[in-house]
């Protein structure tokens, strides 16, 4: 499944038009470090497929139309300039993908994909966003859980 979903992205990326100073998938080591840490601070349980069914601690989460949960994306996070860690859903975890890019870009690109389940992290790893395949999104964080809760659909 996550390879669908990089070929995918990385279909996004060339029809957008989007360079890799904008969004860059990172090297399989970092990959591994990025994911390994977040998996760590946010999820009780080690080789979880869905990290929002085991989440350390409570988290906010909304119900949003069909696979519509990126749309508010810039209205959930804190900055649309400042870069995260975009991770991928995966069903091996020994294959991890994650990307580096402005939530902006990532916003976009996930406007081009087919739904999957993806996961935003701060790169100081103080906050998480995700959507899973029930459309619903989570948010771990005081202004993250906040900024959800506040959003008119």
């Amino acid at each position: 499944m996550v390879e669908a979903n990089k070929v995918e992205i990385e279909e996004a990326i060339r029809r957008l038009n989007v360079s890799s100073q904008e969004l860059r998938r990172l090297r399989s080591a970092e990959a591994r470090w990025v994911f390994d840490s977040a998996e760590t601070r946010f999820v009780r349980s080690d080789g979880r497929q869905w990290w929002w069914e085991d989440f350390k601690m409570p988290a906010a989460w909304r119900e949003f139309p069909a696979c519509d949960g990126y749309r508010f994306l810039n209205k959930v996070l804190p900055s649309l300039d400042d870069p995260v860690w975009f991770i991928i859903e995966t069903d091996d975890k020994d294959s991890v993908a994650v990307y580096e890019g402005r939530v902006s870009n990532v916003q976009e690109i996930l406007g081009e994909c087919y739904a999957f389940e993806y996961y935003l992290v701060a790169k100081d790893f103080s906050w998480l966003v995700c959507e899973n395949h029930h459309n619903v999104v989570f948010a771990i964080g005081p202004e993250v859980e906040k900024r959800l809760h506040e959003i008119e659909i």
